[in-house]
């Protein structure tokens, strides 16, 4: 009769050592010298206002590992980055035990910062932020954008353009393709993007410090 290894089912303990767990010379302890030693994050603590009322709010400079983290590991949805919060040891050492929701890690609330975002608002002592919706109905001998970017690759300039796209001529791009999954940019706006993708290059260039010195 064949035999197996035995399986364990009840309860079991596990001790760890969260200061243990970010090792030197690693991608996490270049980060978290970094974030601890070398930005300066007074600007964005004095914005808070609960220190006699309001609950207590996460440290900007553990919201910043936990982001860095989470695209080096290739990770950029929230809900994502909230789950290894609380499963992933790695993410639990360097978030120091701070499990945040994902919607604070999340970017929903752009026009929170606006001054005028009281007079886009019907009830402002209610609500902080709105939803428009805008339709647009069709016009004759309008061409839309995915009609136009389909004329533009069709050329012969777009083939070109769009044959070089399938290959990675550099290292750092085919690290943050490859390894970071940069397959695409889950913003819009070109502000956005833009942020996204610094980033990114963050990330790289952060690696780069703990590998290389």
């Amino acid at each position: 009769m064949a035999r197996f290894k035995p399986v364990q089912k009840g309860l079991m303990l596990l001790p760890v050592d969260i200061s243990r767990q970010i090792i030197p010379g690693s991608f996490e302890h270049a980060l978290c010298y970094l974030v601890d030693h070398e930005l300066d994050f007074s600007g964005l603590r004095e914005r808070y206002r609960n220190d006699t009322q309001g609950a207590p709010a996460y440290d900007p400079a553990v919201l910043l590992k936990i982001i860095f983290l989470a695209y080096n590991r290739g990770l950029i949805g929230s809900r994502r980055i909230e789950a290894v919060c609380r499963q992933n040891v790695l993410f639990i050492a360097v978030a120091e035990d701070n499990q945040p929701h994902f919607t604070t890690l999340t970017a929903e609330r752009d026009c929170l910062p606006c001054t005028l975002w009281t007079q886009c608002l019907r009830t402002p002592e209610k609500t902080k932020t709105r939803q428009v919706a805008f339709f647009q109905g069709k016009r004759d001998g309008y061409e839309t954008h995915t009609d136009r970017m389909k004329r533009k690759v069709d050329s012969d300039q777009g083939r070109q353009m769009i044959t070089r796209r399938f290959a990675t001529v550099e290292p750092v791009f085919g690290n943050l393709r490859n390894n970071k999954r940069l397959d695409r940019f889950t913003l819009r706006g070109r502000s956005k993007v833009d942020g996204q993708w610094k980033l990114y290059c963050l990330v790289h260039n952060i690696e780069k410090l703990a590998t290389m010195g």
